[in-house]
């Protein structure tokens, strides 16, 4: 049941729990399903059909798990700058409500799965909840390896969408895993460098946080970025892709690569979001030349 404060505008309570499904990070789900789901190919023969109900499953459970995450992380997040102005910290909702409200979502998207897509479609959607908020949010503070940790559950959507057309994870479906997992690291250490001293405050281990001079950080940003470009071009050469996304893929890493480069030779929190924004952007890019290329494909 949620709870409703009856001195606040039920705008305000709307535009709360709209905060606490974490909209950034669910649209983000959204396209990285999407483009598991045509680049799967054989879901696009079910067209509408298959895609409404993924697209409202995922953004149910995506939302239920930000939801649920907001409620496990209150106290950290009162203790950063950049959260303590959260629904939960400034205490304009319940927290058992919002945790009511985040297992039900996560309840109705693996449902909606279950019954409109396939099971395996739908128990990917539940371990990716598991793994974000029982194992990935409770070892970001003990160990900076939570950013690859984390990766793993960030990047399952994308096989999410694979399954719902195909039905399987055939070798396809681990490359796209494999970009998604390789984005996440050049993406999530840039916030890191940004919020360096905030995620102290919190308690939470990264990598810029617990290393002198960042080389680690900047070692890593590097390696995964140039990773990035080598998976992001292997559906091409696995007969995904065409030459338009090879072409589209090869300017989204240099894009990133510059700005990977421009961070570690300036060493400075304006290059840190200058990358950060450039992973930003790169996701709905991405999306983009997959749908160009496809219809081109059948043109």
């Amino acid at each position: 049941m949620i709870h409703y404060n009856a001195t606040m505008p039920f705008k305000h309570l709307i535009k709360d729990y709209n905060e606490l499904t974490k909209p950034g990070i669910t649209r983000m789900q959204l396209i990285t399903v999407s483009i598991g789901f045509i680049l799967g190919g054989v879901g696009l023969k079910h067209g509408m059909l298959l895609y409404i109900p993924l697209l409202i499953g995922t953004y149910c459970v995506a939302a239920g798990a930000g939801a649920l995450n907001h409620a496990v992380e209150k106290e950290f997040d009162s203790q950063m700058d950049r959260t303590r102005s959260r629904p939960l910290p400034r205490q304009s909702v319940n927290r058992l409500s919002v945790f009511l409200f985040g297992i039900g979502l996560v309840g109705l998207g693996a449902a909606i799965h279950f019954i409109w897509i396939n099971p395996l479609t739908a128990g990917l959607s539940a371990t990716t909840v598991f793994l974000y908020i029982c194992v990935y949010t409770p070892l970001k503070r003990v160990t900076w390896v939570n950013t690859f940790v984390g990766a793993i559950p960030g990047a399952m959507p994308i096989l999410g969408g694979w399954s719902a057309g195909t039905g399987t994870l055939h070798s396809g479906a681990w490359v796209l895993f494999a970009i998604m997992f390789a984005w996440q690291i050049p993406h999530f250490y840039a916030l890191a460098l940004m919020y360096e001293t905030d995620y102290k405050s919190g308690g939470m281990v990264m990598l810029p946080g617990v290393e002198d001079g960042h080389n680690r950080t900047y070692r890593q940003i590097i390696i995964y970025t140039v990773l990035l470009y080598i998976t992001s071009i292997m559906p091409v050469f696995i007969g995904l892709s065409g030459p338009l996304y090879l072409f589209g893929m090869t300017v989204l890493g240099i894009m990133m690569t510059v700005a990977a480069l421009r961070l570690i030779r300036r060493k400075d929190l304006k290059s840190a979001r200058v990358l950060f924004f450039a992973s930003i952007i790169y996701l709905p890019m991405w999306f983009g030349l997959v749908i160009l290329d496809f219809f081109l494909t059948i043109a």
